[in-house]
This record gives structure tokens, C-alpha cells and sequence, in this order.
């Protein structure tokens, strides 16, 4: 597994009790804390996220194909990266992520 992806690029979405949203690289540590404005499953289906079982958190790619793997896999990376870019957000803080956040 790349060092590279697994560490510093974003690999899922994850609501937080607040209302917004933990973005967590492939180890599921905190990249960041940031409020979408408005992200449905609507909006993330729009995107190109991968809704869970549950609903109520996306990925950016599914864990059979690594973003750097294969042109396509990076393609559709990129786009969906340069989509959650255009939208609206509030940073807050960082750190670990606990499973109790997650599954709240």
C-alpha cells in the first residue's frame, strides 16, 4: 500500500456527532474536521462517493482499487477530489478518530 495515500490523502468521509464531517485517510485517522454544506446521499451519489451499508458515511474508492493502481482508478480519484473542492466548507480540528465517533 502506498505510504503516500495511506497517510496524507483523504480516503473516506465520516459524520461526526456535531453534524459535520471527519475526513480520514486510508487508516482512519483525522485528516480534518470540516462542515459540508448540505452533503446528502443525493450530493455524495452526484459526487462519485460510495455511500456505506449504513448510509451515513462515503468513501472515495472502495478497497479493491487503489486511486494510483491503474489511469481510471487516479481519474476518478481526481474527480471526485476536484468535486469536494468546489464545495463549502468550515475546517476545524484534527486528530484521531475514535470507533465510538464513527459509529455514532
Amino acid at each position: 500500500m502506498s505510504t503516500i495515500r495511506k497517510s496524507l490523502l483523504p480516503y473516506a468521509i465520516l459524520p461526526a456527532r456535531d453534524g459535520s464531517f471527519w475526513l480520514v485517510n486510508r487508516g482512519y485517522q483525522r485528516l480534518t474536521k470540516v462542515g459540508f454544506g448540505g452533503l446528502t446521499p443525493a450530493k455524495a451519489a452526484r459526487i462519485g462517493l460510495f455511500a456505506s451499508e449504513h448510509g451515513k458515511s462515503y468513501h472515495l474508492y472502495d478497497d479493491y482499487s487503489m486511486p494510483e493502481k491503474t489511469i481510471n482508478n487516479w481519474a476518478r480519484y481526481q474527480a471526485i477530489l476536484f468535486k469536494l473542492m468546489k464545495l463549502e466548507i468550515k475546517p476545524a480540528e484534527r486528530g484521531p478518530v475514535s470507533m465510538a465517533e464513527i459509529n455514532a
